[in-house]
């Protein structure tokens, strides 16, 4: 492999943006006998050397000769493709300076034909690190780092070039730079993202199909990933546009690693690698009009042109310009550049004294200017002015509905009515005897209809939803039509009061817990474990199989479910709507199934947070497996030939998205999702076990433009149901991006495993703090220890530990302000018993938190804005431990706090702060909720007096607090008039007494402690 097109590192230096020349272009006619000619200019964002690039020209028939303008001598070798033209250009191209290639039609003298297209190799690692990643020199060409599981992999060689990886295990992987260890590190590459664009491997492999996957790490460690098969045992090559699959991500900014997994999931095979490149943009290309011999002798012989239009025409009207040159006859053939608004840049051409102009359809005023056209298009000695586009006449009626869907109790539509010529421009209406067509007993609408627009209020009846057509025309025949749906919105809706607290229409608390993920439904066993009863919505591949009605079976276990969950306090259970959307449709059996279960929880209390949409790579619009095994079965073939062009490019063209991010900026795929809901959730807006609509689980770096324009259009349909954002498990500073996301609520699933810092429970205190900066009113969407341990290798923590973290997970994420906490699946008794405790611990402890505002405490702990700094565990603690509550914030927005923590100037032994409201005893944390009126307080109390201890095993460590026996008390920093402790372990609670110096004693416990104060 031989790389020519390129300059070494040293002179990368010289890299500039490019110019876009200003000057008008003329080049010298190179070949007597040539009958026309079109001149390309290229220009580059990298210095390139022979760089090969492809001009966009058809040539049907005859030779052609590519010249270089800079040396017009001989023309230049070039393969001549289908619609393009590929050379390699002589010497060097640089950012600073645009070259030229002109292409001569009908000359004897030709280029010669290449007998390949040649290829554009210029690439990263041959460009800066001056060592391309190709194995030509026997070694393994710049890797820096392999798979941590050495089992997986075989010697690795490298034999004629191809580096040679012997598979073991499922989980095999190489690095370019380094994409798990700190910024700073010295194996760091600093990949630009404007100027490469395309990752293009050449591979092999010993098998007959088998998934791949790369990922792309910033400098900050945020990583993603494609995956892509490979097929067949013949060596490959595999192109992937970096932007276009990581529209958010690719986006400018620096790359520190590139990560290849080849043959996920398979054993003892052998993979070959021949190279891995990142490729800059091809140098950027510009054509000018064909232009003739003729017409180029004209213009040269033209000394000056007078051109006449007209001020006014109708749309879609036919003109001409006149026009007057000097110096040439009126019988030359001339090419002109025109440039409007309305057509960009055209090159008509004209015999005489008139020239024919494009036909305007765009009423209103539209600028122009004209010239003879350069060698690149741009008007030469340029006119302009302004051309005044009348409406043509009246066509049709444009009926737009105020909103679209209505209440049932409400239903009077107020319908727009413009008139419209051919071509979509606006017209008065004046409609003397209009003619309805309208549903049902709806009453006509009297007289005559006239505005600019005009404005019609409809009264729809029926007492069921529905889709209302509605059309009118005049007596000439002209016509329009719309729709609108009425809509049984529920009466009890759940809606966010001043302080982010959830209420009822009557403002009472609804504080949601549970969760556990309603597709599931769980058993309780007799050992005190809870296993899954059945898979009742699968995810994936795998199809809906209860069908409906229900068996008794699944009647049976559903009930149960539903039963275990409200004994145990449990009133939300998170809903993931499973294939439900099949393309822009709604499954009509899930769907029943889906209103059967609501039914089914409404005697219990039980609401439910619904994700609407799928999540990671199950959605249909990016797995072709879905397409075929879960949405084709829905269809017919009558209904494949009717369907709409964006849906039929999913599931008739089957033309799977390249990456599961692309369906969040696609707007076939943005379409298809619009048209499921818009049959989904006017069913849904109706039923009032519904708690609030999630876009979908987990979402992976959603671009914030997708959830507004999504949420948005939800509220015209469900303007009533709250919309909750969740991002996958990301660190900080992933929830500042939420700010702008438009939704009601933010949800966060604080999994993880602690550290030798800091246990599971702190940590999600920290993740909640994190959480806080969405600025939204969030609630935890999932989590738990052994639910973050599943795999095989991971020791599993016991029941007591298990619940001890669900403890936390509630009780931490309370008094940071959350307004309910969600869980992911039980797996023991216990977990369950700690969601039965809330409601009756606030009733006790006297917090009523429908009308606790959190007072912003004084104390925050400053992160920078691109990444997290992970010694805000260490620093958690302390202030756990002294009783202070803080915040974690932005560097640059703390200012509003008196006390401000820099992670980079202060170790956490330099920090002794006042506790918030009460400092705890040693051996115990509290953490602290405290309403802004100072009136009333929660304390969680936590036994921490053994420290943190890793009660996993390796290679997944899990840290958790060891609770022992300790003096369980705490010194209050003022007077309360009501002071009750409530111990969660035996569920007895107590009013206490300080004594002078605001101390109170529960006793030596290992037990953790609920405390309320009202003031």
């Amino acid at each position: 492999m031989k790389y020519a097109n390129y300059i070494p590192a040293t002179m990368l230096f010289l890299v500039f943006p490019i110019l876009t020349a200003q000057a008008q272009t003329l080049f010298p006619w190179h070949m007597a006998d040539a009958t026309n000619k079109t001149v390309f200019k290229i220009e580059t964002q990298l210095p390139l050397r022979n760089a090969v690039i492809s001009l966009p020209i058809t040539i049907t028939s005859g030779s052609f000769a590519c010249i270089d303008a800079d040396a017009p001598g001989k023309p230049l070798p070039a393969y001549h493709g289908s619609n393009n033209i590929s050379l390699m250009l002589p010497g060097e191209i640089r950012p600073d300076k645009s070259r030229h290639v002109i292409v001569y039609r009908g000359s004897k003298e030709f280029s010669p034909v290449l007998p390949e297209q040649p290829r554009f190799t210029c690439d990263y690692a041959g460009n800066v690190l001056g060592r391309f990643w190709d194995f030509e020199d026997g070694t393994q060409g710049g890797i820096t780092s392999w798979g941590n599981r050495p089992s997986h992999l075989g010697p690795i060689t490298v034999k004629n070039g191809w580096l040679q990886i012997p598979v073991k295990n499922s989980d095999p992987y190489f690095i370019f730079g380094d994409m798990f260890d700190p910024p700073g590190s010295q194996r760091n590459l600093s990949i630009d993202s404007r100027l490469y664009r395309t990752l293009e491997l050449r591979v092999r492999q010993s098998c007959q199909k088998a998934e791949w996957e790369f990922f792309v790490t910033d400098q900050n460690g945020q990583y993603k990933s494609s995956k892509f098969e490979v097929h067949g045992t013949t060596a490959q090559v595999f192109r992937f546009d970096l932007p276009h699959l990581f529209p958010d991500f690719w986006d400018g900014r620096k790359f520190r690693a590139l990560r290849i997994d080849t043959t996920n999931n398979k054993k003892d095979i052998l993979v070959e690698i021949d190279y891995v490149r990142l490729l800059p943009a091809p140098p950027a290309v510009t054509a000018g009009p064909v232009l003739s011999r003729e017409a180029v002798l004209a213009r040269t012989a033209t000394s000056g042109a007078d051109i006449t239009l007209p001020e006014t025409l109708t749309a879609g009207q036919q003109l001409a310009a006149k026009f007057k040159t000097s110096g040439t006859s009126v019988s030359s053939l001339y090419t002109w550049s025109i440039v409007t608004a309305e057509h960009g840049t055209i090159f008509p051409q004209s015999r005489g004294a008139s020239l024919q102009l494009p036909i305007f359809t765009r009423a209103g005023e539209c600028a122009w200017t004209i010239g003879l056209s350069d060698d690149l298009g741009k008007p030469l000695n340029p006119i302009s002015g302004v051309l005044r586009v009348k409406p043509a006449s009246l066509a049709s009626y444009r009926l737009t509905p105020e909103k679209k869907y209505i209440d049932l109790l409400a239903p009077t539509a107020n319908i727009v009515v413009q008139g419209l010529d051919a071509y979509g421009n606006s017209l008065p209406v004046s409609i003397w005897l209009p003619r309805w067509t309208l549903p049902g007993n709806t009453s006509t609408p009297f007289g005559r209809i006239n505005g600019n627009p005009a404005t019609v209020t409809i009264t729809l009846q029926g007492d069921k939803p529905a889709t209302h057509h509605i059309a009118l025309s005049d007596i000439k025949g002209h016509g329009g039509e719309t729709t609108v749906t009425t809509v049984a919105y529920r009466k009890d809706m759940i809606r966010l009061n001043a302080n982010g607290y959830l209420v009822n229409p009557a403002g009472v608390l609804v504080f949601p817990t549970g969760g556990l993920y309603a597709n599931f439904p769980h058993r309780l066993n007799t050992d005190g474990t809870i296993s899954r009863s059945l898979d009742l919505f699968p995810c994936g591949p795998s199809p809906y199989e209860a069908g409906f009605p229900w068996s008794p079976e699944t009647e049976i276990a559903v009930n149960d479910y539903l039963k275990h969950c409200a004994d145990h306090g449990i009133n939300c259970l998170r809903l993931m709507l499973r294939n439900m959307d099949i393309v822009g449709r709604v499954d009509p059996v899930q769907l029943k199934a889906t209103l059967h279960l609501f039914d089914l929880a409404r005697p219990y209390g039980i609401r439910f947070n619904v994700a609407l949409m799928e999540d990671y790579t199950k959605p249909p619009y990016v797995s072709r497996e879905i397409i075929e095994k879960i949405v084709l079965p829905h269809y017919t073939p009558e209904m494949l030939k009717g369907l709409p062009p964006h849906r039929a490019r999913f599931i008739v063209e089957k033309d799977i998205l390249a990456s599961p991010a692309l369906r969040y900026t696609d707007p076939d795929a943005i379409a298809c999702q619009k048209d499921y809901l818009a049959e989904l959730l006017p069913v849904l807006a109706s039923r009032e076990e519904v708690l609030c609509y999630e876009f979908e689980n987990e979402m992976v770096y959603p671009p914030m433009a997708w959830c507004r324009e999504i949420a948005s259009f939800i509220r015209t349909i469900d303007p009533h149901t709250l919309i909750l954002g969740n991002p996958g498990p990301h660190d900080w500073p992933e929830p500042l991006r939420w700010r702008e996301s438009s939704c009601d609520l933010y949800s966060y699933h604080p999994y993880n495993d602690g550290n030798p810092t800091a246990d599971h429970g702190a940590i999600i205190y920290l993740r909640s703090k994190f959480s806080m900066q969405s600025g939204l009113p969030m609630y935890t969407g999932e989590g738990g220890i052994n639910q973050n341990r599943h795999q095989k290798n991971a020791k599993h923590v016991t029941p007591e530990q298990a619940a001890r973290g669900t403890r936390d997970q509630i009780w931490m994420s309370l008094c940071c302000g959350a307004n309910g906490c969600l869980y992911w699946v039980l797996m023991y008794e216990l977990e369950a018993q700690e969601f039965a405790r809330i409601k009756p611990a606030l009733s006790e402890l006297s917090i009523n938190l429908a009308t606790l505002k959190r007072r912003r405490p004084q104390a925050a702990i400053m992160l920078p804005p691109k990444q997290r700094d992970t010694r805000d565990t260490s620093m958690t603690i302390r202030l756990l431990n002294l009783g202070v509550d803080f915040d974690t914030v932005l560097t640059n927005e703390a200012t509003a706090y008196s006390v401000r923590i820099d992670l980079e100037k202060q170790m956490p032994q330099d920090i002794n702060l006042p506790a918030t409201v009460a400092a705890p005893s040693p051996g115990f944390q509290i953490v602290t909720l405290l309403s802004d009126k100072n009136d009333q307080a929660l304390l969680y109390m936590r036994n921490v007096a053994g420290g943190v201890k890793d009660f996993g095993a390796p290679p997944r460590p899990c840290y958790l607090r060891d609770v022992q026996n300790a003096e369980a008390a705490f010194t209050l920093q003022a007077k309360w008039k009501k002071i009750i402790a409530l111990d969660i372990d035996t569920r007895q609670s107590r009013t206490l007494t300080p004594d002078s110096s605001g101390r109170v004693s529960l006793g030596i416990t290992t037990h953790d402690f609920l405390i309320g104060l009202i003031r």
